[in-house]
């Protein structure tokens, strides 16, 4: 049993095969973070990085690798759920390790054991590549900027989801991926458009709307013909519904009518209303004949008698 000594200190027992593990770890990271977390018991790595003068990212790393060499996680220390041994294991990787402390700056937050855990099963689980799924904390922070302004924070479990909707899309390229966002930015700026369209402000579309927006654009519809939609609707019930106006929607596609001037030109109900009129000539008055005059002057002077 070895002891470290301090006067006017506790002395603090460490195992001899503890003091062994650590030397042959080769790592002084590694052994300062491990003396501190023997020394304070329970304490974050944030507490850690402040007592050592580590980076919290160096700090994670040491403790991954401890715990994977079973020198934390006994009574004094507490380590990272999500499997030590194998986020020591990832430390190791080159490029998850760059990938990570990247998605950190993008986060604005130092990552705990769970976020790197969380990370980690991206990277491992979702079988995206490092720069796909910087791509995508990218777009994550872009779009929850975009959706609640700044300071709102970012959530790894959020980008775990995000992550999951990018694999089964099989956007696992980054081709593919500046292509997604393309579109989405693209859908976005169309949506802000049908939402005041739709005079919606203060408040993102709910899930059924939201569905019916991607429906219509999806149909090829621009804002222009959707505003003509939600007025057809408003004259006829007076009101906006979804329901009703995507059963104008819907006719219209079952027509093959997408711009304005399709819907102008071939919307029957209207188009051929307008087509009447148009070729109706216009009624003249007819003049009275000498007989219609005479009769009508005989009787004037019948009613003056």
């Amino acid at each position: 049993m070895g002891r470290i000594f301090r006067p006017g200190f506790q002395a603090v027992a460490i195992k001899e095969q503890d003091i062994d593990a650590i030397i042959s770890m080769k790592d002084p990271k590694a052994a300062m973070v491990y003396l501190c977390a023997v020394r304070f018991g329970d304490i974050s790595d944030e507490g850690i990085a402040g007592a050592t003068g580590l980076d919290l990212f160096s700090v994670q790393k040491a403790v991954a690798a401890l715990c994977s060499a079973g020198l934390l996680g006994t009574e004094e220390t507490e380590c990272p759920s999500g499997g030590g041994e194998e986020l020591a294991a990832s430390m190791e990787d080159r490029v998850f390790a760059a990938m990570a402390q990247e998605t950190e700056k993008l986060f604005g937050y130092a990552f705990s054991g769970e976020d790197l855990a969380a990370l980690l099963r991206i990277y491992r689980t979702k079988k995206l590549p490092a720069e796909v799924i910087l791509q995508l904390a990218q777009f994550y922070k872009a779009d929850t900027r975009r959706k609640h302004g700044p300071g709102r924070r970012l959530r790894m479990s959020v980008m775990e989801k995000m992550a999951a909707v990018w694999e089964e899309n099989g956007i696992d390229t980054l081709e593919k991926a500046e292509d997604y966002i393309r579109r989405q930015e693209s859908y976005q700026t169309a949506e802000g458009d049908i939402k005041r369209i739709l005079q919606i402000y203060g408040r993102e579309l709910v899930a059924s709307e939201k569905q019916y927006v991607e429906s219509w654009l999806s149909m090829g519809f621009s804002p222009e013909a959707i505003k003509l939609a939600y007025d057809r609707t408003i004259e006829r019930i007076h009101e906006m519904n979804f329901r009703y106006m995507d059963k104008i929607i819907i006719n219209w596609h079952e027509k093959g009518l997408h711009t304005l001037p399709e819907i102008e030109a071939g919307d029957t109900v209207r188009g051929t209303a307008r087509r009447v009129r148009k070729a109706e000539p216009e009624k003249k008055t007819k003049a009275p004949s000498a007989e219609e005059a005479s009769r009508l002057l005989k009787l004037i002077e019948r009613m003056g008698e």
